[in-house]
């Protein structure tokens, strides 16, 4: 190998390396971007020390408790549909590296939550009222990261009954054989009945990937401004990605759709604006426009390159922190 091969490898190399640390910031985040962000921001547990916890009694004794806490999850917690955590404002939960929840978390009448780096297994998919892997149920400010959520009997995550400012990053859902039935990931608003969710169920998606099994609500929504923002779509078989509901307000931008059916669906002609912008489409069947003007973000999202997207979040996105010091722990 002669000298010039050498010093262009090197070069090459050093690009390389650069590359992926330009986005060290945007993996590693130090605070919720997106609609998580406004209203006073979101902090979890603050300043609270840091307590381990290997068992579903020590994680729901802090995970219920009135006061600020850091919450760390060490081993597989919980057994599968009988567990249950209630979790209560102010409250910062991490999964250490390789952590698992079998059972579900449920976040109701709260404020100032944050979960991140934790895999939530769910009883799998069956077409019944059980539970999702995540509930937000009237609750503000709260930043799901990094997660790897799968086989929520219900849903995966549903962000339900005026919860507001919230940021889903960087999270992986998908559907293994143990779901059958149901395999509808990511619900926001949940009756386009309920009337008062109106100026509420404010939330950003951003950095995710809709991966394998995963049929539909990828995500649904009604009467919320929602930001569906540098994700990724690989869940070939489906039914559909995004659907726009009752007057929702969705802006759909720099997301990358690959071998999936009906990207963007307008089906139901009841929602107020979607605006689809910067999206790429490779291998697709179906509808990829929006139609309307939607709102604009009080909010600025830094953007991975569509031709970068794939290769990022397949390898970042998930439980896939095993250094919990990035997270900027207390």
């Amino acid at each position: 190998m002669n000298i010039k091969t050498l010093v262009l490898l090197f070069f090459f190399g050093i690009v390389c390396h650069l590359q992926c640390l330009s986005y060290d910031n945007l993996i590693y985040l130090l605070t919720a971007p997106g609609w998580a962000s406004e209203n006073g921001g979101v902090t979890g547990g603050g300043k609270a020390q840091p307590v381990t916890v290997g068992t579903v009694e020590e994680f729901q004794s802090l995970a219920s408790s009135e006061e600020p806490k850091t919450i760390l999850l060490s081993g597989t917690i919980g057994v599968g549909l009988s567990t249950k955590i209630q979790v209560k404002s102010n409250k910062t939960i991490i999964g250490l590296d390789k952590a698992l929840l079998k059972g579900s978390l449920y976040i109701r009448d709260a404020k100032n939550i944050i979960i991140r780096n934790l895999t939530i297994e769910g009883p799998g998919a069956i077409d019944v009222n059980g539970p999702d892997c995540i509930t937000i149920d009237n609750s503000t400010n709260v930043w799901l990261d990094h997660l790897d959520i799968y086989d929520g009997q219900d849903g995966n995550v549903d962000i339900v009954n005026g919860s507001n400012y919230t940021t889903v990053s960087w999270c992986k859902f998908h559907y293994t054989s143990a779901s059958t039935n149901h395999k509808l990931s990511t619900l926001i608003g949940n009756s386009d009945e309920k009337v008062s969710d109106k100026g509420k169920l404010k939330v950003t998606m951003v950095y995710n990937w809709w991966a394998e099994g995963v049929e539909s609500r990828m995500p649904r929504v009604r009467f919320g401004q929602v930001h569906v923002v540098n994700n990724l779509y690989t869940s070939a078989g489906n039914d559909y990605c995004i659907l726009a509901g009752m007057e929702a307000d969705l802006r759909i931008e720099y997301n990358l759709f690959i071998n999936v059916k009906e990207p963007i669906n307008l089906s139901q002609k009841t929602f107020t604006a979607v605006s689809a912008s910067n999206n790429k489409f490779v291998s697709v069947t179906g509808n990829t426009e929006g139609k309307g003007t939607a709102f604009t973000p009080p909010y600025q999202i830094d953007i991975i390159p569509t031709d970068k997207l794939e290769e990022i979040i397949k390898k970042y996105a998930g439980a896939t922190i095993t250094d919990v010091k990035k997270l900027n722990i207390p």
